[in-house]
């Protein structure tokens, strides 16, 4: 950050704030600061935060202006900031860093963001790390994993503008949906464990892009946890849950004995679904699977591969197995 202008920004805020008798969004916008609210296709979750970032959600934000090559003075920077999602779009900024705002010069700005915040990637040009987690079975620990990439929605540059800029994000990662349902021999599904196996949870994510690099892991790959079936005295007869797992394709032989998602009965028995040919998962793809469980085996109902909004896809086949 440019230190002496961003004190001098903040005092201009500072200022603002104490001014009344106006809302101060309004205000503040009037005087060409940057205000920003979000927008995403869907959340990570099954049903839960399907249009909005989670309420508390943390966003890590870079702005920084738009010169020519050759311009002389001091650019215009505010990197990183962080803001905090309030569940309908509205973001609010970290009380202890500077209001952003427009250049004077009256070039635009580039706004690029991500989430979930990450205090140790202070430079946008530097691929950093990111781990899905390893136990996804609550919606807060699924939509920590959910990596969102944004722009404006105009594009970028941003030139000065008095309303706020939409920013939309777009997920990076891919979603596994598990759909169980209870078959021969009524297995209750009351307390089953749901379980994938054998993906490579890490990738190197680039957050001035967005882009993603291959997926690694190695030895440390952890099996993640879907989700835990409620556990009640009426038997259930069917259970759905959702990870969110790194884009890669997985090979089935290289799968132990092609074991991809296991499912762990509470009345005792773990049984598998095994893929038979290798399974493709993509940036932004959600991969469907229906799945029959009955006491010694499960059954693949249907597969299928469609966008994050919902759109058509392919197919994915696979058998399942016991031990």
């Amino acid at each position: 950050m440019k230190t002496k202008q961003l004190m001098i920004l903040a005092a201009v805020a500072v200022s603002l704030a104490a001014c009344n008798n106006e809302d101060s969004s309004q205000q503040e916008n009037q005087n060409g600061a940057i205000i920003l609210r979000t927008h995403i296709g869907t959340r990570a979750a099954i049903d839960a935060q399907d249009v909005q970032i989670a309420t508390d959600g943390k966003v890590g934000v870079f702005i920084n202006e738009q010169t020519l090559p050759g311009a002389t003075g001091v650019a215009t920077v505010y990197e990183p900031l962080v803001y905090t999602a309030d569940g309908t779009g509205i973001l609010a900024l970290a009380k202890d860093l500077p209001q952003p705002f427009f250049p004077q010069s009256g070039n635009g700005v580039n706004i690029i963001a991500y989430c979930p915040f990450s205090v140790t990637w202070t430079d946008k040009a530097i691929a950093q790390d990111f781990t899905v987690e390893a136990d996804q079975s609550t919606d807060a620990k699924m939509i920590s994993s959910d990596l969102l990439y944004g722009e404006p929605t105009i594009g970028n540059p941003v030139v000065r503008v008095k309303t706020a800029v939409d920013l939309t994000f777009k997920h990076t990662l891919s979603k596994v949906i598990i759909n169980l349902t209870s078959g021969k021999g009524a297995p209750d599904l009351n307390g089953a464990k749901v379980t994938i196996l054998g993906t490579e949870n890490t990738t190197g994510f680039m957050p001035a892009t967005g882009a993603l690099s291959p997926a690694h892991g190695g030895a440390n790959v952890k099996p993640i946890l879907s989700g835990v079936a409620p556990d009640g005295i009426v038997p259930l007869t069917s259970y759905s849950c959702a990870a969110v797992i790194v884009p890669q394709r997985l090979s089935a032989a290289g799968l132990l004995d092609n074991k991809f998602i296991q499912v762990k009965l509470k009345a005792g028995g773990t049984v598998f679904y095994k893929l038979a040919d290798d399974a493709i998962f993509e940036s932004g793809k959600k991969n469907i699977y229906d799945l029959i469980v009955d006491l010694t085996e499960i059954t693949l109902g249907k597969s299928q591969i469609i966008d994050w909004t919902l759109a058509a896809g392919g197919n994915v086949s696979g058998g399942a197995g016991m031990d």
